[in-house]
């Protein structure tokens, strides 16, 4: 590979920064697979260099590839560049994983491809997979637990972040959830009670939907399936146990209940740890998110099997949910200064004599020391850098020296007993 090596690339995949330099493989390359040529090109452990491209072990990978094998079969034609079923696993689950189209442009310049066409691959790709794996592993199971048997799956809805719809106000409003204070997508997830995995997914919905509307839509799908147990859900779902048999757990009072449903927020955490793809808006159109989203679903269950649900799980989910308030408390400060300094700009265009005003410069003071801060934290880390890199420096000569010390000793050695032997 030209000049950068894999791992610097990896490094600016993770900082979803644009790939400068198309990067040409070798002749000798062009025949191998992608798993290959990318696992040969990190350094260190090749096992953790694919575990770090998709989250999975390579054993979690070869079961995975077994699985489906047997479901969909291979069709033998023209050997093209990742026309290997086992490749295309690989870049899909790699696209999920790391988030951005920054890998996916990679791999096109790698395999002389463009970065539409290795996109159509992958749509084609899900497309595949998402009928085979629904059936495979988005299934119900009679798990019950064992101080509450009567419940027989856990509900709650999860949003997707995706970028302003264009067009008119009117149609973006429909996307914009006034809890989350951003544009989304709902889609509602029914779990295992006991083992934690999706049994049920609804279609996907606007972001201004609430979450007991969805669960109207939803529910006659899988109610069938319940044969006669109950729901569990939260208080959004209040509405439900005027229509079904329904147990809600209220933010007080019902702390078992809590505890219980906790399970589907754990499902959730592992989906927005293990797939990046969906922690940040949508890189593609709104209506592939419901095939991404059920083959993600099977593959997180998938995941659970060989990797049961923590209480880590549930703190990544409060951490995305935390994380999209904060922003939205940046975007308003931001917009409140933008606004303040606007005006102060108009009065003091139509009256050059006026001060500014209080408010306006105490925030000008704030930016200014941000700022200074800022700087001199970067000067703090620079001065660190520096001392470390002496102190290395520092080592290394010691080094050196206690090596030259130690050759002129035995040096030193090796004439006496030359002149030992030759007097003797």
């Amino acid at each position: 590979m030209s000049q950068s090596t894999f791992m610097s690339i990896l490094t600016q995949v993770e900082k979803r920064n644009r790939i400068s330099e198309p990067i040409q493989l070798k002749e000798s390359e062009e025949k191998e697979s992608l798993i290959k040529i990318a696992c040969k090109k990190v350094e260190g452990d090749k096992t953790k260099a694919f575990f770090r491209l998709t989250g999975f072990s390579r054993c979690e990978f070869d079961l995975l590839l077994k699985l489906l094998q047997k479901e969909i079969p291979y069709h033998r034609g023209k050997e093209r560049a990742l026309s290997n079923f086992e490749d295309q696993v690989f870049l899909l689950l790699s696209f999920l994983h790391l988030g951005s189209t920054t890998f996916t442009h990679f791999i096109a310049s790698s395999f002389y491809k463009t970065q539409n066409a290795l996109i159509r691959l992958l749509h084609s790709v899900v497309n595949d997979l998402k009928l085979p794996l629904a059936d495979l592993l988005l299934t119900f199971r009679p798990d019950r637990l064992d101080d509450m048997k009567d419940v027989g799956v856990v509900v709650d809805c999860t949003v997707i972040p995706i970028n302003r719809p264009a067009g008119r106000l009117e149609f973006g409003e429909k996307y914009y959830s006034g809890k989350h204070h951003i544009y989304c997508v709902k889609i509602e997830v029914g779990v295992n009670p006991r083992i934690g995995t999706a049994c049920t997914l609804s279609s996907v919905n606007t972001g201004s939907t609430h979450d007991f509307n969805i669960f109207k839509d939803h529910y006659p799908q899988f109610q069938a399936l319940l044969g006669g147990s109950k729901v569990l859900a939260d208080s959004a779902y209040i509405g439900a146990r005027a229509e079904i048999d329904a147990i809600i757990s209220k933010p007080v009072g019902t702390p078992h209940l809590a505890s219980r449903r906790v399970i589907v927020e754990r499902f959730f955490g592992r989906l927005k740890t293990l797939f990046a793809v969906f922690r940040h808006p949508w890189p593609f159109e709104v209506f592939r998110v419901g095939s991404y989203f059920s083959v993600a679903c099977c593959l997180v269950n998938f995941h659970i099997r060989h990797n049961p649900l923590t209480a880590k799980d549930s703190e990544a989910n409060e951490r995305f949910v935390n994380d999209l308030h904060i922003h939205f408390l940046n975007r308003q400060r931001a917009r409140r200064v933008t606004n303040e300094k606007y005006r102060a700009k108009l009065k003091n265009r139509l009256n050059p004599d006026s001060p500014l005003t209080p408010s306006v410069t105490s925030l000008l003071a704030e930016e200014i020391s941000d700022s200074h801060d800022q700087q001199s934290e970067n000067e703090e880390e620079k001065g660190e850098k520096e001392e470390k890199e002496e102190k290395d420096k520092k080592r290394k000569i010691s080094v050196e020296e206690k090596e030259r010390k130690d050759e002129i000793i035995i040096n030193e050695r090796d004439e006496m007993e030359e002149e030992m032997e030759r007097c003797d």
